[in-house]
């Protein structure tokens, strides 16, 4: 999209070559300017990329038009390939924050999409999609999946009874705990401990 951006500035603008090299050097600084304005808007830390892409030399160092543009498409291309793999880098390290969370607090009663959003200063829709997208998986699921799996610990490695193992992994009762274990592992945790 901002590569079709670009291309359409430049035919409407540098098509008939009435401007000196010069005024069309000034033109693209400009633009390059934007860019990297741009980059410095949506990142943080971005000093390294820039200096690496070196635009400003890159620019300096053309010798026409079809040059510059040229060089001023893979400086865009660089500079959104740069933004989307920070824009992943952050997605995974949300998600694996999210997921710790969660790790740490699922024998919470009131552990849900409310207290993870709030404790990550997040919209509760805006964190159900987005963990959704990152993880390919329910916050809510995520959520039961964890408690289920620490409870099969507890009911196969510790023994415990039902009702103790429901309080320990966050459901409010051993009745919300028995259905929702057998709805995920398709028996009874009391079948469950039996049969192992």
């Amino acid at each position: 999209m901002s590569e079709q951006v670009l291309r359409e500035v430049f035919d409407k603008n540098f098509a008939n070559n009435n401007l000196s090299i010069k005024m069309i050097k000034c033109l693209m600084f400009d633009i390059m300017s934007t860019i990297v304005k741009t980059v410095g808007d949506i990142m943080s830390n971005n000093n390294l990329f820039i200096d690496e892409i070196n635009p400003v030399e890159t620019l300096i160092q053309c010798e026409n038009v079809k040059d510059m543009k040229v060089e001023i498409l893979d400086i865009l291309k660089k500079v959104c390939d740069y933004i989307n793999e920070n824009k992943k880098k952050h997605t995974f390290v949300l998600r694996d924050q999210i997921i710790e969370f969660i790790k740490e607090n699922y024998a919470q009663v009131d552990l849900d999409v409310s207290m993870v959003a709030n404790h990550f200063d997040l919209n509760n829709s805006y964190l159900s999609k987005y963990f959704k997208e990152a993880s390919g998986q329910g916050l809510l699921d995520y959520i039961t999946s964890i408690r289920i799996k620490n409870a099969k610990i507890l009911l196969r490695e510790q023994g415990m009874n039902v009702s103790d193992a429901a309080i320990k992994t966050g459901f409010y009762n051993s009745n919300s705990f028995i259905r929702t274990f057998k709805k995920y592992e398709g028996v009874t945790p009391g079948k469950y401990k039996e049969m192992i």
